[in-house]
């Protein structure tokens, strides 16, 4: 799991141990081929809430098993910004959707957000810009 690397169809796994170690491992019947995330709208203001739509790419599609996601969100100046970050389970059928509040005092810019299968290791990067001119209620 933490390699990310996907072994193919077997009944058969070799690998070494590092001493005092472990490995973890995930069975699934299909390869993740990628995460699909999509936000409600590319463009916000202070005080908005934007949805983040996120559903894993299988391969072949059909029934999904338990899947995990990790959101990581950096703020325009390249800081991890904590309060957005998540690790949510996602649904057994349909996207998942993760709504985010902006502040008024979040910065102005263009914000990272990664969202990351934990089984795979596969992710897809989004952008949000959070413009000026929100109104405070």
């Amino acid at each position: 799991m933490r390699a990310g690397k996907y072994l193919g169809r077997t009944d058969t796994l070799k690998d070494d141990l590092p001493r005092r170690g472990h490995r973890a491992y995930c069975l699934l019947p299909y390869e993740v081929a990628g995460v699909s995330a999509q936000l409600d709208r590319p463009t916000a203001r202070p005080g908005d809430t934007v949805t983040v739509s996120v559903d894993p790419r299988t391969n072949p599609t059909g029934p999904q098993c338990l899947h995990v996601v990790r959101v990581d969100v950096t703020d325009p100046r390249g800081r991890p910004f904590f309060p957005f970050h998540r690790v949510l389970r996602l649904p057994p059928t349909g996207p998942l959707k993760i709504p985010l509040t902006l502040a008024y005092t979040d910065p102005q810019g263009n914000w990272r957000l990664t969202v990351t299968d934990i089984d795979s290791g596969k992710s897809s990067n989004l952008t949000l810009t959070l413009a000026g001119g929100g109104t405070k209620p």
